[in-house]
């Protein structure tokens, strides 16, 4: 199956909200907050290539959580984004993000979880890992 990174999100946020027994709220939030802090790091694993004052735009960006995705200076930056990494180069990169972040959301929360619960989350993570690898031709 070729899901895009925001369906593996969407599905180990949900996976792990069902192991943490969360509420469709919490579950909800939680998917939100994976997604919105995975892609803030991706975000800021680009600045590297962009201009100096792009960098700037970015930083100003990413403190400005009223910011649309329609504002011209965030389709600047992903049009300068776009240009330097293909569309596998991203996903590859916000699928190693979230992982990076579901891992130190699960050991965050490993001290509130059952014996089962953690092994549970720890089995996840693995089928995660397992999910965004590319697959052999």
């Amino acid at each position: 199956m070729n899901w895009t990174t925001a369906h593996i999100i969407q599905h180990y946020s949900r996976k792990l909200a069902l192991i943490l027994a969360y509420t469709d709220e919490q579950a909800t939030e939680l998917a939100t907050d994976l997604a919105k802090l995975s892609a803030s790091r991706l975000l800021a694993s680009t600045k590297s290539v962009l201009t100096h004052d792009e960098q700037a735009i970015l930083n100003e960006c990413m403190d400005d959580a009223t910011l649309e995705p329609s504002d011209p200076r965030i389709l600047s930056l992903r049009q300068s984004i776009n240009n330097t990494f293909t569309e596998a180069e991203l996903a590859d990169r916000a699928a190693k993000h979230f992982l990076g972040v579901l891992s130190e959301y699960i050991t965050f929360m490993s001290d509130t979880m059952t014996a089962e619960q953690q092994e549970a989350a720890s089995n996840l993570f693995r089928e995660a890992v397992l999910s965004v690898q590319p697959q052999a031709k």
